[in-house]
């Protein structure tokens, strides 16, 4: 599955065996960044509504035939957006220059995982919590990030997100690609990527860079790890039918490690609750800490 294979899984597993952690010093924020934390939640909730109403126009319009096989398989109301009120978790790797979204929602099972490390460095956190609310089975499809950086799409995006959501958003979620094999135009590439043909990507291998190879809804995840042979993986994506076409998605290791972040999602707004944060000490040991500004 998708989630598995980003490092942040990686990292929450650690956490679960952890036991009984000592917290390290407490990760400030400043105003501004911690600011921006609080934000983070309603931004979620608010695109995966968003990607709810963009399927429902690719479905009427089709504005771009490579996806219709694609949707083919959908039920008529697949669950996208989260629905209910209630708790839930983000995955947010930490790097010098911001977060990365490490996907969408934290997999139920994991939620309890990090309520209770936060429960641990944050002894003042309230013990009574409503209950979680539900990951939707394709909250973290891979698709939607594909479709939120498309150029020609940005202002579908900006109907139900305002400008400046989708510039952040933009910038928080990973870069993904939807893997057409139409042959570009003399002289075009693909953007960010820079490469003219996906038997290029292999190209990337050189600069230190991973991806992850999957379908449109995260699964059947082959991962594409910094200084593996890629082309094999690469031509076999390449080659699938029309209704099972990949989406590359770039994986990123969070430089500063992970901030893992809880929301409570009610009728009319989404509150922050709180985060905690994992890095690795010279040792190479995860440190646990709570997040203040």
């Amino acid at each position: 599955m998708f989630f598995e294979a980003l490092p942040a899984h990686a990292a929450l597993q650690d956490l679960s065996q952890l036991g009984a952690f000592a917290p390290s010093a407490p990760v400030h924020l400043g105003r501004a960044r911690h600011k921006d934390l609080t934000s983070v939640g309603h931004l979620l909730d608010r695109f995966l509504s968003a990607s709810a109403s963009e399927l429902e126009r690719l479905r009427a319009e089709n504005p771009w035939p490579v996806l219709s096989p694609m949707l083919e398989g959908l039920s008529e109301n697949p669950e996208i957006a989260l629905a209910g009120e209630g708790i839930f978790a983000l995955a947010l790797g930490a790097h010098a220059g911001g977060w990365s979204l490490q996907p969408a929602v934290i997999p139920d099972a994991l939620v309890g995982v990090v309520l209770d490390a936060w429960h641990r460095v944050q002894p003042d956190a309230p013990r009574t919590l409503p209950p979680q609310v539900a990951m939707p089975a394709l909250a973290n499809a891979p698709l939607w990030p594909a479709l939120l950086h498309l150029q020609p799409f940005q202002a579908d995006w900006e109907q139900p997100l305002r400008r400046n959501h989708v510039q952040v958003l933009g910038g928080m979620l990973p870069g993904s690609w939807i893997m057409d094999p139409t042959l570009l135009p003399p002289g075009a590439v693909i953007p960010v990527l820079e490469i003219a043909a996906w038997e290029e990507l292999s190209l990337l291998n050189a600069a230190g860079r991973s991806f992850l190879i999957s379908d449109a809804w995260g699964n059947e995840g082959v991962p594409l790890p910094a200084g593996a042979d890629w082309s094999a993986s690469i031509a076999k994506a390449v080659a699938k039918p029309p209704q099972e076409r990949r989406i590359l998605t770039e994986v990123v290791a969070p430089s500063e490690g992970f901030l893992f972040a809880l929301y409570e999602k009610g009728a009319s707004r989404t509150d922050y609750l709180g985060a905690l944060a994992m890095h690795r000490d010279q040792s190479g040991a995860w440190r646990v800490s709570r997040v203040a500004v």
